[in-house]
């Protein structure tokens, strides 16, 4: 037995205890026995292991529902001659320009990376959706391998693709077929398999049948939805059907399968995922990077002018509205958070006050954030950058310099003042966005 003890622990256990200001954990090899105050469990396991968790936070771990180990090794990569414009050209010119050439050695040195990452932010189980075009047979058996030695549990599945030819899809259609095979024998706890799909736009109806066929019915599948419009527009040009609609057809959706992104699905779509139980994950951070979901600046693209003003008027109401609300419960909460950590009363009262001042200017916030990003979709990002660094250098440093050092204003009222300074930024965006300057086209022909 293993009592890890000297730390906050938050159980997460909705209808239990949530929270203990000195808790512990009892466990015995792979399973928790019990959690509770510290003392009881010191004293009902009195001859357990101790593991000092030093003051910190014990929690449940995190768990990432859709990741990619074949990108693992690109941070900061700079490919040369790609300067990709659109959402095809980023997965051209970027990552399928390295899933083409990885091959098992750098499979496995791409899954090492990700787990002692995922382990050093918390993480304990994944969801990959893996690609190595250089080299597909028993790449998922390789990633297993290292996530065995690593200790994290893993549900893995090959992303299948006709995008390379037919002789490449059916070794990924192959491989998730084997590495299903491989966990029902195997039988392990740790280890799981789906069936892989990149995405509909390229992945034609013969490959959708050759894959269900293959999986015949042993798991759910991980595809990407309509990530990107080029999604929308393959499936409605060359199918006539909305891409979860396609994925109805072909007995692809149901309470097993995971839809990664689903930016552009419609309402239709969105009854469609409800009514059959289908899992979705979200992935705002990939969708910045790869520069979709940019629901303004796609309207003004296509020429629809007034509907990306409805649009945008609708955006920055549910903006503000929501961080109303989710801002006054977070103020209701707030001396809740300080809490968790070993420091002094005054200290967690301070810290108690700043919360709440965030949580209160939140809707501030959200009107402002709205306002930058709605100029910057209509390119002016000159307005955006003075949005930005230049009114902060220019009027909120130096407010918080001359109220700190030349007047008795107290730290708490001095920072509420700084959060209020934003209000500039909401007046000077809402004028702008109500003279409309930024509805433009930035690339049509005459931008370009």
């Amino acid at each position: 037995m293993v009592l890890v003890t000297n730390g906050r622990l938050i159980t997460r256990d909705s209808e239990g205890k949530g929270y203990y200001e000195h808790g512990a954990v009892a466990y015995e090899g792979a399973k928790i026995v019990e959690v509770g105050e510290e003392a009881a469990l010191r004293a009902k396991y009195a001859d357990a292991e101790i593991v000092d968790a030093k003051g910190g936070v014990i929690m449940p771990a995190f768990i990432n529902a859709h990741t990619h180990i074949y990108s693992a090794l690109a941070r900061g990569l700079s490919i040369v001659g790609n300067n990709p414009t659109n959402f095809y050209e980023v997965l051209d010119g970027t990552w399928w320009a390295i899933d083409r050439h990885l091959m098992m050695d750098g499979t496995r040195a791409s899954a090492t990376a990700l787990y002692i990452d995922s382990i050093k932010q918390g993480v304990t189980t994944i969801f990959d959706h893996h690609a190595s075009y250089g080299e597909i047979p028993g790449t998922l058996h390789t990633i297993a391998e290292e996530s065995k030695r690593l200790g994290l549990r893993s549900c893995l599945c090959y992303e299948v693709s006709d995008r390379d030819g037919e002789e490449k899809c059916l070794q990924a259609i192959a491989e998730n077929a084997d590495f299903i095979t491989e966990c029902e024998k195997n039988k392990d706890p740790m280890l799981a398999a789906m069936f892989g799909g990149h995405a509909l736009f390229t992945i034609s109806d013969k490959t959708f049948d050759r894959m269900v066929e293959a999986n015949n019915g042993r798991t759910g599948y991980h595809i990407h939805v309509s990530e990107g419009m080029n999604d929308v527009y393959d499936s409605l040009q060359n199918y006539g059907r909305r891409p979860v609609q396609r994925l109805q057809d072909h007995g692809i959706l149901g309470e097993k399968t995971i839809l990664g992104h689903c930016i552009h699905v419609n309402t239709a779509e969105i009854e469609l995922i409800k009514n059959t139980d289908t899992m979705v994950v979200n992935n705002p951070e990939s969708n910045m990077g790869n520069a979709v979901g940019i629901l303004v600046g796609q309207l003004l693209g296509a020429g629809k002018m007034e509907e990306a003003v409805d649009t945008d008027r609708k955006l920055i109401t549910f903006s503000v509205v929501i961080c109303i609300v989710l801002g006054g419960l977070m103020s209701l909460v707030a001396h809740l958070f300080p809490q968790i950590y070993n420091t002094s009363d005054s200290i967690r009262d301070l810290a108690a006050s700043f919360i709440r001042i965030c949580a209160l200017c939140m809707p501030i916030n959200a009107l402002a954030n709205a306002c930058y990003f709605t100029l910057r979709s209509g390119g002016k990002t000159f307005v955006t950058f003075l949005f930005d660094s230049f009114y902060v250098c220019v009027l909120t440093v130096p407010m918080a310099f001359v109220l700190s050092r030349f007047t008795g204003l107290p730290i708490v009222p001095l920072f509420l003042c700084c959060q209020l300074a934003d209000i500039g930024k909401c007046v000077v965006g809402l004028i702008m966005i109500r003279r409309g300057v930024w509805i433009q086209n930035i690339v049509g022909k005459e931008a370009a």
